[in-house]
C-alpha cells in the first residue's frame, strides 16, 4: 500500500515519470505492516491531545505496543488504552489463558489452510480466467471469495489473539459473526472491527461533527468520504475507490430509508425480515469485492457482465475442490451458531465433557492434516 500511494502520488500529483522501486521500503518497512503501524500511532497521538490517554515514558513499553509481533502485520489496530494498561501488569504462566490461546490457534489455523487457502485454488482458477468460465461459475466464485476473504482475515485475527493470549495480553476482537449481519449498517460493526472503528472515531465522527450544520447531510457525507478513503487506504486502484463508494452509497440508503424499513419491518415476521436481510447483506457485499478481488476496473465489470450471462456449464474440474471448502465452510458456520445461540467459545472446544472436548481438537487436527492446503499463499491482508 505504501509503494502505491507514494507512486499514486509521484504520478498524479507531482507528474514524475516512473514508478518508486526503493529496496528499504520494500524489504524492511512495507513488511513490518507500516499501514497498521501508522494507524496505531495515530490513534496514540489523537488520544493524548484529546486528554484521553497520557503521554507513555518507557520507550520500551512504547514499542511493544507499536511492534508487538502478533498484530503487526493485518491488525487488530490496538487502542493505546488497552494494550498498555496490561503492560505493566505481572506476566506470570496462567493455564486456562494458555489454553484458550492454543484452541484459537487451532481454530484459525482450520480457517486459513482448510477454507481460506483451499477456494483460493479454485477462486485464482476461474477469476484469473474469466473469459472462459461461465455467469454460474462467474457467480459461485464471487460468493465462495466472501468466504475466502472471512476465513482468511479472521482466521489470521484468531491466530495473532492466541498467542497474544499465551504472552499474557488481551488484544479487541476483530469479527463478530458479520455474515450474519442483517444489513450493511450492521456488518461494518461486526466486520474488521479494530480498522472501522478507527476509522469511526478519527475520521467519521469529526467530519460529522465538523458539518453538523448540515443536519442528516453531514453523516452521508461523513459516509462516503469514510469509506472511499477506507477503499484508498487498501490501494491506489480505482477498484479500491469504487468498493469504497460502494459501501458509502448502501450505508447512505440505509441511512435514508431507517425509519420506513422500520414500519416495514413491523409488518413482516422476525424469521423472514431476519433471512432476508441477511441474504441481501451477503449478496451486496460478494458484489462491492468483485472491485475489491478483480486487478482493474475492466476486469471488475467483465465479470460482472459474464455473472448476469447465464450461459454455459458450472466448472468443477474435480469434485474435491468444491466439496472441501464446502465442508469447512459448514463446520465453521455451525462453531458461529454454537457460539452465538449457546455462549460456548468455539463449540466443543469447551465443552465439559473431556471426552467431547479432546474429540473436537482431535477432529479439527485431523481435518488440518488431511484438507489443510499447506503450500498456499500468504494472508490476503499482508498485501495492507
Amino acid at each position: 500500500m505504501v509503494i502505491d500511494f507514494a507512486n499514486y502520488s509521484r504520478q498524479n500529483f507531482f507528474h514524475v515519470q516512473g514508478t518508486l522501486h526503493n529496496e528499504l521500503l520494500i524489504r524492511i518497512f512495507v513488511p513490518l505492516g507500516i499501514s497498521y503501524i501508522t494507524f496505531q500511532a495515530i490513534g496514540y497521538l489523537i488520544e493524548i491531545k484529546r486528554g484521553a490517554q497520557t503521554a507513555e515514558k518507557n520507550i520500551g513499553h512504547f514499542a511493544a505496543y507499536i511492534l508487538f509481533f502478533p498484530k503487526i502485520i493485518a491488525g487488530p489496530v490496538e487502542r493505546a488504552h488497552n494494550f498498555l494498561s496490561q503492560i505493566n501488569l505481572q506476566k506470570t504462566p496462567d493455564f486456562a489463558a494458555c489454553s484458550a490461546g492454543l484452541k484459537q490457534i487451532l481454530w484459525g489455523l482450520f480457517k486459513k489452510l482448510v477454507i481460506a487457502d483451499r477456494l483460493s485454488i479454485y477462486i485464482s482458477t476461474v477469476f484469473d480466467n474469466t473469459v472462459l468460465h461461465s455467469g454460474y461459475t462467474l457467480a459461485l466464485c464471487a460468493i465462495f471469495y466472501v468466504f475466502q476473504m472471512y476465513a482468511d482475515f479472521s482466521g489470521y485475527t484468531d491466530m495473532a489473539l492466541g498467542f497474544s493470549k499465551i504472552l499474557g495480553y488481551d488484544l479487541m476482537p476483530n469479527f463478530n459473526r458479520p455474515l450474519a449481519a442483517r444489513s450493511v449498517t450492521e456488518f461494518w460493526r461486526k466486520w474488521h472491527i479494530s480498522l472501522s472503528t478507527w476509522f469511526g472515531d478519527y475520521f467519521y465522527t469529526p467530519i460529522a461533527i465538523a458539518k453538523r450544520d448540515w443536519g442528516p447531510w453531514a453523516v452521508i457525507y461523513a459516509s462516503f468520504i469514510t469509506f472511499i478513503v477506507l477503499g484508498f487506504w487498501h490501494g491506489a486502484n480505482w477498484t479500491f475507490i469504487i468498493f469504497g463508494f460502494l459501501q458509502g452509497a448502501i450505508l447512505t440508503i440505509e441511512f435514508i430509508t431507517k425509519k420506513l424499513r422500520k414500519n416495514v419491518r413491523k409488518k413482516i415476521p422476525a424469521v423472514i425480515n431476519n433471512t432476508l436481510g441477511i441474504l441481501f447483506t451477503f449478496c451486496y457485499f460478494s458484489f462491492s469485492l468483485i472491485f475489491f478481488r478483480a486487478n482493474s476496473v475492466t476486469d471488475a465489470l467483465e465479470i460482472i457482465k459474464g455473472i448476469f450471462n447465464a450461459k454455459g456449464t458450472l466448472f468443477i474440474p474435480e469434485q474435491y475442490m468444491v466439496l472441501y471448502p464446502l465442508f469447512g465452510i459448514g463446520i465453521m458456520l455451525f462453531v458461529e451458531w454454537m457460539d452465538y445461540y449457546k455462549h460456548s467459545t468455539f463449540g466443543y472446544f469447551s465443552h465439559q465433557n473431556i471426552i467431547v472436548r479432546y474429540s473436537a481438537y482431535l477432529a479439527v487436527s485431523i481435518l488440518i492434516l488431511l484438507l489443510g492446503i499447506f503450500d498456499g499463499g500468504q494472508f490476503i491482508y499482508f498485501q495492507f
